[in-house]
């Protein structure tokens, strides 16, 4: 039996590659958000800079730590929803890897937002504010992905529905499709 890499490296492979997700729409927004702050702090925030940073830092750290409680929350609703029968129809039709990726992929930017902002904290503030750019630009893709994310939960729930209403009918076609792949397989021999 060959064994299924579930990897993040593998997902985002299957996806198309780091390209691919570079040129997202979350992404393309998220680069604009931190664009625009640093414009903000470059020529707008002035002295105050510094401190602003500092508290936003702070509550960037909070919110991120929220929202990163709320992704395992839609990923545990994937999972209430979910069945043998269920799963084994999506990964033959490669949507389970198009559901885990998202989730991977913006927890692990949920993770770096907290890491970065907890360090943010530590440097001096003519420093921090320009650190808080990269933060910007991580926390708006993970704020992002997360919305992309309650939309996928939304649709999976509407799939898993979908499929209760046809389950006999994909399971005859299923068993159709077996039949005929061996049927194939022994005319070949």
């Amino acid at each position: 039996m060959n064994e299924i890499d579930y990897s993040l490296n593998s997902l985002i492979k299957q996806y198309g590659g780091l390209k691919k997700i570079l040129k997202s729409p979350d992404f393309i927004l998220a680069f604009i958000c931190a664009l625009l702050f640093f414009i903000y702090i470059k020529f707008f925030a002035g002295a105050n800079a510094g401190n602003f940073v500092k508290d936003l830092a702070s509550d960037l750290l909070s919110v991120s730590a929220s929202l990163f409680g709320i992704l395992f929350a839609a990923f545990a609703i994937i999972l209430s929803l979910s069945d043998e029968k269920f799963m084994k129809f999506l990964r033959k039709h490669n949507v389970l890897d198009k559901i885990l990726l998202p989730f991977w992929f913006v927890s692990i930017l949920y993770i770096i937002t907290i890491g970065f902002n907890i360090l943010v904290k530590f440097f001096p503030p003519d420093i921090a504010k320009y650190l808080m750019v990269f933060s910007i630009l991580i926390f708006s893709w993970a704020l992002l992905g997360t919305i992309y994310l309650v939309n996928d939960t939304i649709s999976f729930a509407r799939r898993r529905a979908d499929y209760l209403e046809y389950e006999k009918e994909i399971l005859e076609i299923s068993k159709e499709e077996v039949n005929y792949e061996s049927n194939s397989s022994k005319n070949i021999c």
